[in-house]
C-alpha cells in the first residue's frame, strides 16, 4: 500500500493510508460523477435540439392579471400572519 507514500514513521501509518486512499477514492469518483454529469448536460441541451428564442414575449393578459391579484391579496396575508406570529418576508 505504500505505492506512492513515504516510509511508514508511526505505528498509525497504516490505518492513516488507508483514510488516504478511500478519501481519494471518494474524490475520484465525484469527478468523474460530476464529469458524467457535465457531458450528459452538454448532449441534452445543445443548441440544434431547443427551439428558437421568442423575442416578442408573452401575447396573453394572464400575467398582468395575476400580479393584480397578489397585489390586492398580499397587504391581507401580511396582516394574518402578523397576527398569527408568522414571518413574512
Amino acid at each position: 500500500m505504500n505505492w506512492l507514500l513515504p516510509v511508514p514513521a508511526s505505528g498509525h501509518a497504516a490505518e492513516i493510508d488507508t483514510i488516504m486512499l478511500l478519501v481519494h477514492s471518494l474524490m475520484l469518483a465525484l469527478a468523474v460523477g460530476w464529469g458524467g454529469v457535465f457531458v450528459y448536460s452538454l448532449i441534452r441541451f445543445r443548441r440544434s435540439r431547443q427551439p428558437r428564442a421568442d423575442y416578442h414575449g408573452a401575447k396573453s393578459r394572464y400575467s398582468t392579471y395575476t400580479e393584480a391579484g397578489h397585489r390586492r391579496t398580499d397587504p391581507a396575508g401580511r396582516i394574518l400572519n402578523s397576527r398569527l406570529g408568522n414571518t413574512h418576508p
